[in-house]
């Protein structure tokens, strides 16, 4: 009996594996987006897709949306969080701070002058 278990268990995880590594259903199984990311030192470096917020990545990163200031105080050449654009380059520190840092105050007055309404932490 033992024999026969661990045979299954054997064959179920060796189809298991081929499925979803080879099969193209495998993104049915686990739909989420491969995301482009390059580690350098202190940081991580994310390529933005096609349609990505700031919010979403930084809850997709960080796990909370509250983190974009932390997202573009860190990435402080983007000239309107609202509208990032595919392709680019985003530097996300290595470690989640313990809290969503403060939006620093020349990125502030930014989004100020721009009459925008949003929700800041």
């Amino acid at each position: 009996m033992k024999n026969i278990v661990t045979r299954f268990l054997s064959t179920t995880f060796f189809a298991f594996t081929i499925f979803t590594v080879t099969s193209p259903l495998a993104a049915l199984i686990d739909p989420q987006p491969e995301v482009l990311m390059k580690e350098t030192g202190s940081s991580v470096i994310w390529t933005v897709e096609k349609g990505e917020t700031i919010t979403g990545i930084a809850n997709a990163y960080y796990g909370d949306d509250s983190y974009w200031t932390t997202v573009w105080n860190d990435n402080p050449w983007i000239k309107d969080p609202w509208n990032i654009e595919e392709d680019w380059a985003l530097e996300l520190r290595n470690r989640t701070p313990k809290e969503a840092h403060a939006l620093d105050a020349k990125l502030l007055r930014t989004l100020k002058k721009a009459n925008t309404s949003i929700r800041l932490r």
